[in-house]
């Protein structure tokens, strides 16, 4: 949610953060902000409730319910993923992929700090782990080479 849109209602917030996109996955989906995030930044433009209902503070249940009635609509809604650790992951993997401007693929301490920047409370991933990530993903695309 950036700073410049004010948002008049939490349905309204909450609809625009549950249809923003946090990164796109290595097989091409939108990957969504989770549901404990989304909470944290309602809770933080709406510390006291909305003005119609003071003291309100929007539960997981009801954010829940908002991208229920979303995913029925006609817009297009990312995929969430339950757990960080899976989030993180897949991150991981997208970063794996990707390539520089040079076309080489990126380093493993870079991949490493941009997953420990975007997910602070997920253990560190070592190069050793990112090299087996790097192997597995190897069976089903081409990676870039590594400098």
């Amino acid at each position: 949610m950036s700073k410049k849109t004010v948002h008049k209602t939490i349905r309204e917030a909450a609809e625009a953060l549950l249809s923003q996109v946090s990164y796109v996955d290595v097989y091409g989906r939108n990957v969504g902000l989770t549901y404990k995030i989304i909470l944290n930044k309602l809770h933080e433009v709406f510390p006291n409730g909305s003005l119609n209902w003071p003291a309100y503070r929007t539960s997981l249940r009801s954010l829940q319910m908002v991208a229920y009635a979303l995913n029925g609509s006609d817009m297009k809604m990312p995929v969430r993923r339950r757990s960080s650790k899976v989030l993180a992951r897949d991150f991981a993997r997208a970063l794996l992929v990707k390539r520089d401007k040079d076309g080489n693929g990126l380093s493993y301490v870079s991949i490493a700090r941009q997953v420990k920047r975007k997910f602070p409370d997920y253990a560190y991933l070592s190069a050793e782990q990112l090299g087996g990530l790097a192997l597995y993903l190897s069976k089903q695309f081409k990676l870039p080479p590594r400098l």
